[in-house]
């Protein structure tokens, strides 16, 4: 699962936002992996308010699904307001 800090320093160092990406939940072969990131979000956003929840998101797709990462990728980044740098 990923690490609470990572996420926090991520955003404090000046990322516009955290896009977490994983399996369908009960699909996947890391059983609890997307739960866990769900509970570690929800925590996050507990102890920073709605700030974090506007900046992380958790993605879930299957592999059969690039188009759907492309737009939500996209999506993601037009409402943190943030433009990758080419």
């Amino acid at each position: 699962c990923i690490d609470a800090n990572l996420i926090t320093s991520s955003l404090q160092g000046g990322f516009d936002g955290v896009l977490l990406v994983g399996g369908y939940e009960g699909t996947c072969k890391h059983l609890k992996g997307v739960e866990l990131a769900r509970k570690r979000i929800d925590s996050l956003v507990d102890l920073f308010g709605d700030e974090i929840k506007d900046r992380v998101r958790l993605l879930t797709v299957s592999a059969m699904e690039g188009h759907k990462v492309a737009d939500q990728i996209n999506q993601f980044v037009e409402e943190i307001g943030g433009t990758p740098e080419v």
